[in-house]
């Protein structure tokens, strides 16, 4: 399985994976991955990592997220 992301389907421009972390109550409840693209704005599956201490985790979901957005169609 690869790491690497493929070019957005929309307009060929190049796509990054962004984590962010949700907080409820000032403490971190969970965190998302997404790739989304700089050009255009189009985004792929927001994966929800709620274990996100675990390091397998956060690549479990990250690889989710890329994997959802490499294989979608324009």
């Amino acid at each position: 399985m690869s790491d690497e992301i493929l070019k957005c389907p929309h307009c060929g421009g190049e796509a990054t994976l962004r984590n962010t972390t949700v907080y409820g109550e000032g403490v971190p409840y969970y965190m998302t991955a997404q790739v989304v693209c700089v050009r255009c704005g189009a985004s792929g599956k927001k994966v929800e990592i709620h274990d996100y201490l675990c390091d397998r985790s956060m690549e479990d979901g990250a690889m989710e997220a890329i994997q959802s957005w490499n294989h979608r169609t324009a």
